[in-house]
């Protein structure tokens, strides 16, 4: 079996992902629990072939951009902003081309709040594992694009199973959101040397800010409209040598 991971480390991966979420998701009419224990899917695939590929070493450096520093206290401001900020363009779109509606935040439930500090399974995998993975082999442009539509893919159960608040939505409005959403989170890494924390709290902010009274198929196409115009405007103000290297970690030949 490490064999097979240790040749196979990006397959293998996404193998696990998918195979432990979509397990426990289908669960979810027994318990609660499962579909929480299924946001671990990224974190136990990451921590199984980076244990079979390094042994502790990977584990190591996976563990190191958990750190926090002075230098990180900016971006983890910008992380909570940010969200919050580009809820007013999708307002303004949503007025411009739908009814009319106040500006307010849907209200926070505590299981949104727990499932927000729970993002940290999916972050261990998403951008501690793979980001990095493909960020040695391929642009950021492509690296998001792949880590988006495989990130989009891991929710599929969300969609086809009623007991999900994702069931009957439309999935490729769903896979442009978080490709767009990759983006960004592929500019926060190379900016911030990878640092995970910033990465669990910028995806705990989009999960936990979105406006009221917008209908939820509406939502997901109005901010896979703003997020791929945000990711367009980052990346067109940044210089090129610094969105083509990757976080200053030391280098995982997988």
């Amino acid at each position: 079996m490490r064999t097979v991971i240790k040749y196979n480390p990006f397959i293998s991966f996404v193998a696990i992902a998918y195979g432990w979420t979509w397990i426990f998701a289908a669960l979810i009419d027994q318990i609660i629990l499962f579909p929480l224990l299924a946001l671990f899917g990224p974190s136990v695939a990451a921590i199984i072939v980076l244990k079979a590929t390094h042994r502790t070493s990977g584990l190591v450096e996976l563990k190191n951009r958990f750190k926090m520093s002075p230098a990180l206290l900016a971006w983890c401001v910008l992380a909570v902003l940010l969200p919050l900020a580009l809820l007013f363009p999708i307002w303004l779109l949503h007025n411009c081309l739908g009814e009319a509606i106040d500006f307010k935040l849907n209200q926070l439930s505590l299981l949104s709040i727990v499932v927000a500090i729970l993002i940290i399974g999916e972050e261990v995998g998403w951008r501690g594992f793979l980001l990095p993975y493909l960020l040695q082999r391929y642009s950021p442009v492509t690296s998001s694009l792949i880590v988006g539509i495989i990130w989009a893919v891991w929710h599929v159960p969300n969609f086809l199973i009623p007991s999900f608040p994702h069931y009957g939505l439309p999935f490729s409005a769903f896979v442009l959101m978080t490709t767009a959403f990759s983006m960004l989170f592929t500019w926060i890494h190379l900016r911030t040397n990878g640092s995970l924390v910033v990465a669990v709290i910028f995806h705990g902010a989009l999960n936990l800010f979105s406006l009221g009274g917008v209908e939820p198929s509406r939502e997901y196409w109005l901010r896979a409209v703003t997020y791929t115009v945000a990711s367009l405007v980052v990346y067109g103000v940044t210089s090129p040598s610094a969105i083509s290297r990757g976080p200053q970690t030391k280098e995982v030949n997988l």
